[in-house]
């Protein structure tokens, strides 16, 4: 069984921006196929992508429509299969890293120099962290064939 394609209706289909996103979806769509995935996960996309295939709403709308499926698809993949697009923990920790381990190194810095002035110092070293740490799970995934060929953005 496969998911399916998403097609746009065609009073939008000619928009390139909804043409765009489209083209994102459903190369996410292929690289999804290439994995083997439990058939009752593959209805539900399916359903899904149905909604959307049906959807007739103004352009706006369709493209936040169109970018909440690709969303709730990964989060299904990731935490279901834990399967998930290229630079997607490296993406995660990058935001993590600077909340967890850079603000503290920045409270950290202001303490000890006396000056809180010194609290973004912190903020570079955890980004640094984070993207570290996500980059070595982005490869352990890779390794592992739980990597889709797709980077999302």
């Amino acid at each position: 069984m496969q998911v399916k394609r998403f097609t746009p209706h065609t009073e939008v289909e000619q928009d390139l921006e909804i043409q765009a996103s489209a083209e994102r979806l459903n190369l996410m769509i292929e690289s999804i196929n290439e994995k083997v995935l439990p058939n009752d996960l593959i209805v539900i996309i399916n359903q899904s992508i149905d909604e959307l295939n049906s959807l007739r709403v103004e352009k706006s709308k369709y493209l936040k429509k169109i970018n909440h499926i690709k969303k709730w698809i990964i989060n299904k993949l990731e935490k279901e299969l834990k399967i998930v697009p290229i630079n997607y923990y490296r993406n995660q920790w990058m935001a993590l890293g600077m909340a967890v381990f850079g603000l503290p190194f920045g409270v950290m810095f202001g303490v000890v120099f006396k000056n809180m002035a010194f609290i973004g110092i912190g903020i570079p070293f955890g980004i640094s962290i984070g993207i570290a740490m996500g980059t070595g799970m982005d490869t352990k995934a890779k390794e592992e064939g739980r990597q889709l060929n797709i980077e999302v953005k």
